[in-house]
């Protein structure tokens, strides 16, 4: 990995644990699959994002139940995204309510912005949203199994 990629993916996550937003209990492999999930994100990558998203996926984030519906709407957004666009996710742990080696729950909320011509625009909120994460074989790496909006 390159340094820049480096400080481009953790640049967020150190901003927001020296803002104190960042709870306790996120490190190791969960704080791994964060980083390489905004790396992923902000590269417009569907098939990176693809390998962080479990077979066995279900929620209603942006109206996906399945993992093919959630890839396939990531792949749209980053193909009619002019290509000069750049992508800033930021991924706000608003609460851990588990993280173990075996399984991460939280409440996160995923913040997007597009910046074009070094000026940032917000694309998307997606508020409150539930998060389950899970070791999956071979390499027992995080991988997402569920995401929901949380609606009040």
């Amino acid at each position: 990995m390159d340094i820049s990629d480096l400080v481009k993916v953790s640049k967020d996550i150190y901003w927001l644990a020296n803002r104190g937003s960042n709870p306790d209990g996120i490190s190791g492999e969960t704080l791994v699959f964060f980083q390489r999930f905004k790396k992923s994100y902000e590269n417009k990558s569907s098939e990176q994002i693809r390998k962080l998203i479990s077979d066995s996926y279900s929620g209603n984030l942006l109206e996906a139940t399945n993992k093919e519906e959630l890839i396939q709407i990531f792949k749209d957004r980053f193909e009619n995204l002019p290509q000069q666009c750049g992508l800033n996710l930021t991924i706000k742990i608003l609460r851990v309510i588990e993280s173990t080696n075996s399984l991460c729950r939280a409440v996160v909320e995923f913040d997007v912005k597009v910046t074009f011509c070094f000026f940032p625009i917000k694309l998307l909120n997606a508020g409150d949203v539930y998060l389950e994460l899970r070791p999956e074989p071979p390499f027992e790496m995080f991988k997402i199994l569920k995401m929901n909006e949380i609606k009040e």
